[in-house]
Order: C-alpha cells, then structure tokens, then sequence
C-alpha cells in the first residue's frame, strides 16, 4: 500500500455515514488534546487547566473549520494534524524559547498525506524558496528571527506551496508585530531588549492559509 495517497481523497472507512469522519476527527481532537496537554504539562509546567482549555478547545475549532472548508477527506486529517503539531511547538516556544528539531520532520511526513510524486519538485523548490527568503528576513532583523523559525517555515512552505506561505509568513509577522506592540504599549516593556516568541504567530499564519 502506498503511504502517499491521491489528493482529495476519501477515507474508505467513513464513505457511507454522512460526516462519521468529521465527527472522528472532532472527538479524536478532544482526546488527543487532552494527551497533549498533559504531556506539555509534565514537561513545561504552567497551569493545567489553561493547558486543557487551549488544547481541547482549540483543535474542537479547528475541527470544525477543517469539516467545513474539506469534508471527510486526508485534507481535513492532514489540517488537524498540523493543529497539533503547530500547538504544541507554539508551546514550546513560548516557554521555553525553544522548539524540537522533530518537529520539522514531522511536517514534512504530514505534508507527503494527499500529495502526487510529481507534485513533491514544486514542494521542495517552495520550501527552498522561503528558506531563503526568511535568512534574508533574519539577516535584516539582526538575528531576531531564529534557527527554529526557518526551518519551520521552510517545512510549512514545503507543505503549503510559494503563494499559501508568503501568505502565511506575512499574517504571522503582522500578527506578532501588532500584538507585541499592544504588549509592549500595556506593560511599557521594550520587546527589542526582551524578544518574544515567533513560532506562535507563524504557526496561526500557516494554519490560516492552510484554509485557502
């Protein structure tokens, strides 16, 4: 059996129930976020009730979108997957300033879920493509934009293709800019001694053009 499957496709299992795939997606969401949440928990501390309202709550909207936007296809299975894996390194991020080089491994398998051979070239000159253009963006930023976040949006441009992930890096850089400046403003803290945590934003960018 082959793992890369034709884009679009249906999952056989859910065919004749009308919406069984989403709604598999839905509780797996539930379960998998209280997982998560409490595997975040024990590795980062923080406070597990916030944990387990943004883990469940946030891949529950997500499945829904991804119902709406694709139905019960590996389009949808392949978005909630992304939404665990960009909530967890936005996590990380934020707590640790860090994320795990697996994680860009892990995008890349995700992002070979509903994909033709011939379609992986274009993918991997996205990918290169952004690469370069986010080195270019560090270089300018001084080093702002770290190790981490390249990759990441390399491995999201190798997934989403040139036009979803300059959309994406674009959202994610006016969402980080307007909220700290927000942050900055109520707490009259200079976020350009302190720094903040990109991965979060990238990661709403790239989820967001994922719907596209």
């Amino acid at each position: 059996m082959n793992m890369i499957l034709p884009k679009g496709a249906s999952v056989i299992l859910f065919q004749n129930v009308p919406y069984a795939g989403s709604l598999c997606c839905l509780f797996l969401g539930v379960i998998a976020g209280c997982v998560l949440a409490e595997k975040s928990y024990e590795k980062f501390g923080g406070n597990r009730n916030k944990f387990l309202a943004a883990f469940i709550s946030i891949p529950v909207v997500s499945a829904v979108l991804l119902a709406l936007r694709f139905g019960d296809s590996f389009s949808a299975v392949k978005g909630m997957i992304l939404t665990f894996l960009f909530l967890y390194a936005s996590y990380s991020d934020i707590r640790t300033r860090k994320c795990g080089d697996l994680l860009h491994v892990y995008i890349l398998i995700t992002a070979l879920i509903g994909v033709q051979l011939n379609e992986i070239p274009s993918m991997l000159i996205a990918g290169a493509f952004v690469f370069v253009i986010m080195i270019s963006t560090s270089v300018l930023f001084q080093g702002r934009i770290g190790g981490a976040d390249i990759k990441f949006s390399a491995a999201c441009a190798f997934l989403l293709g040139i036009p979803k992930s300059l959309c994406g890096v674009i959202v994610g850089l006016i969402l980080a800019i307007a909220v700290n400046a927000v942050i900055s403003a109520v707490k009259r803290r200079n976020n350009k001694e302190h720094g903040f945590p990109m991965l979060p934003y990238l990661a709403a960018g790239f989820l967001a053009a994922y719907f596209i």
